[in-house]
């Protein structure tokens, strides 16, 4: 299933590995975490373009070979699920990406030096993560190919149901602020499909 997205993703998933080693091996990022400057850091960066040009350059040669009938029955399935899965986490990564390089750009850019912090990192990760919960409890039990109307009121009506009134029970403990209501809620939510999911397949 979507080959090319897939080895696309494995491409990338070992090009940053050797870009993160070669941003603390070359001294020019300051943390706490990174070495010395030394020669080291610009092997690891031609090292680095050597696997994303070969990497792609190969996978645009074979790409014919790769592709395959359309392989979405539906946008309400399981497989839409995953594949929205990886969608969310590969946001993840290119908003954590950008905010580790930003201060990179800008000092070779504008020769200043700025600051990333926390509020960024908050401000988008957790509406992504909280995304990502709530499809951990979608995904494992949404039906494959496509989700019928029936199938989706079976298996997720009394979650649903039920980390509501959790929701209002927190509410009422005065929990207020919205993103911890609802991460608290969608964690209720994803643990309520769980036990579901175990009591449908012990009565079956």
């Amino acid at each position: 299933m979507l080959k090319v997205w897939n080895l696309s993703l494995i491409i990338i998933a070992f090009s940053l590995t050797i870009f993160g080693t070669f941003l603390t091996r070359s001294g020019i990022l300051s943390s706490i975490h990174a070495f010395s400057s030394g020669p080291v850091g610009t092997v690891f960066l031609v090292f680095l373009a050597i696997v994303l040009l070969g990497s792609f350059g190969l996978l645009a040669y074979r790409a014919d070979h790769l592709k395959g009938q359309p392989e979405l029955d539906s946008m309400v399935s399981r497989e839409s699920a995953f594949l929205l899965n990886n969608v969310v986490l590969v946001s993840a990564l290119f908003t954590i990406f950008l905010g580790t390089i930003f201060p990179l750009i800008s000092e070779a850019v504008a020769g200043v030096q700025v600051s990333v912090g926390a509020p960024y990192f908050n401000s988008v990760t957790v509406p992504l993560f909280l995304l990502l919960v709530f499809l951990m409890g979608v995904g494992p039990m949404i039906a494959w190919r496509k989700a019928s109307w029936d199938n989706l009121r079976r298996n997720f009506l009394w979650p649903s149901v039920a980390s509501l009134l959790f929701a209002l029970l927190l509410f009422g403990w005065n929990v207020r602020d919205f993103f911890p209501l609802l991460g608290f809620t969608l964690l209720a939510f994803v643990v309520l499909t769980i036990l579901f999911d175990t009591a449908l397949a012990v009565r079956a």
